[in-house]
């Protein structure tokens, strides 16, 4: 099983989302739902970052094989995100959705 299958759901959004936004890992850590205020949200980041299940995810995710379905998935994320949706937890629970499907189909 790969670092990233043992991260919980929020933890892989946050990894999927940091790719997304290319290594911005405060944006990051707001689009995957953290509830915290902005200013608070940086060192939070910087934490979440510094754990090696994380950072291990993360170079899994960036391998070539990987990066076609971190793209397939960066474009389902965007299409929900620019749909009606707009409470930020029903976005986190499709994408969540989303992510789970295609990656049981893939491993």
């Amino acid at each position: 099983m790969s670092a990233y299958d043992n991260l919980t759901p929020m933890r892989k959004w946050f990894v999927d989302k940091y790719i997304l936004y290319e290594g911005n890992a405060t944006e990051a850590y707001l689009a995957a739902g953290y509830k915290t205020k902005r200013k608070n949200a940086e060192s939070s980041a910087s934490r979440l970052l510094k754990q090696e299940e994380i950072r291990k995810a993360i170079e899994e995710r960036m391998q070539p094989d990987e990066m076609k379905q971190a793209f397939t998935i960066r474009q389902m994320i965007k299409q929900v995100e620019d749909t009606s949706l707009r409470k930020e937890q029903r976005v986190v629970e499709e994408v969540i959705a989303i992510t789970q499907l295609l990656f049981l189909g893939t491993h």
